[in-house]
């Protein structure tokens, strides 16, 4: 297993930082240059010390825009033990320079939102590849779960409906599709789906629930109650939010159609909770 560190550059260019905190910055930023993955991610392997420093550096410059999360692997039985799967697509797909905000925030107090538009994503690289290829992908801005045209029509033909997608397009395009996004507004229960990986709180504004990783260090599986399993959709969305999005789950039959097309799709596994 190992543990990954988001950084964001953009954030990082308006802050200042005091000479203690930028020697300390500095020193631990060419420390992590030989796990460096793409872009703001950084890699570790679970028992590197620089796991603790960085987490306990964030914790101390709440400035440092620092977050960490888990990139753990899980053998063949275990993602067939599963009874739900949270998409984590690799492939990227990029927006432009000047995209709008394809959503709203609902509460300023947890800065939760909501999506109210389509997504509007770039016409190159591998997504002029993907009208001809099964191929799943990441939204550059956003963790949007997106899939290529082919992989659509391969959903929607085995009963997969309609109201589990979104359309996206190209700017100068908005009468065909580049791609779909995996949308759903079937919210699950408070705590159909939970980890101790995450500490939940209600936003004293909104009343929504927020959960806000506890950096155990240490990977902690996520769990489905029993009753939501046969009660739930092909595609949902947790009632918690996570970060400012909830988290998409989809079922067991989703899973094994994507995968059946797409064996980089990558999902983290959701257990029946004993």
């Amino acid at each position: 297993m190992s543990i990954g560190i988001k950084y964001d550059y953009e954030k990082m260019r308006e802050v200042e930082l005091h000479s203690e905190e930028k020697i300390e910055y500095e020193s631990l930023m060419n420390r992590l240059k030989p796990f460096h993955d793409w872009g703001g991610m950084y890699k570790i392997p679970q028992e590197n010390l620089l796991i603790k420093e960085v987490t306990e550096l964030a914790e101390r410059y709440d400035k440092l825009s620092f977050s960490v999360y888990f990139e753990a692997k899980f053998t063949k039985k275990e993602m067939e033990q599963a009874v739900a799967y949270m998409p984590y697509f690799h492939r990227m797909c990029f927006e432009y320079d000047d995209t709008g905000d394809f959503t709203e925030t609902i509460c300023k107090e947890c800065d939760c939102q909501k999506q109210i538009y389509d997504l509007e994503i770039m016409n190159q690289g591998s997504i002029k590849k993907s009208k001809v290829d099964y191929a799943t992908y990441k939204h550059e801005g956003e963790d949007y779960s997106i899939i290529s045209i082919p992989m659509y029509e391969y959903l929607s033909s085995n009963g997969i409906e309609q109201c589990y997608f979104r359309p996206i397009y190209a700017r100068r395009d908005k009468k065909n599709p580049l791609a779909y996004q995996i949308y759903s507004e079937n919210v699950l229960p408070e705590a159909a789906v939970i980890s101790k990986e995450n500490r939940y709180e209600m936003c004293s504004s909104c009343h929504n629930i927020e959960a806000k990783p506890q950096n155990t260090l240490q990977y902690e599986p996520y769990y489905m109650i029993e009753e939501m399993i046969e009660q739930m959709k092909p595609v949902n969305i947790t009632k918690e939010y996570y970060g400012r999005d909830q988290l998409l789950v989809v079922s067991k039959e989703v899973y094994h159609m994507i995968k059946e097309k797409d064996l980089r799709a990558n999902f983290i596994p959701i257990f029946k909770k004993i």
